[in-house]
């Protein structure tokens, strides 16, 4: 099963699952998120929650694109 906000930013999405159909595997997706989006957040070493960055040290925001 995979889990997904719907973004596909390497735009491989589709070949992938056609790839893994060819050989036989289902894929099940579910897609969670809003149209707005939200800060994507992660549990750091320390065990709090943090938000993660890009190579600029800007907040990444996930959004559902579907």
């Amino acid at each position: 099963m995979l889990l997904t906000d719907g973004e596909d930013l390497e735009q491989g999405g589709v070949r992938t699952a056609e790839a893994l159909a060819k050989e036989g595997v289902v894929v099940f997706t579910v897609g969670v998120g809003t149209p707005a989006g939200a800060e994507v957040q992660f549990v750091n070493d320390k065990g709090r929650l943090e938000l993660a960055r890009d190579s600029r040290a800007d907040v990444v925001r996930s959004r559902s694109t579907r």
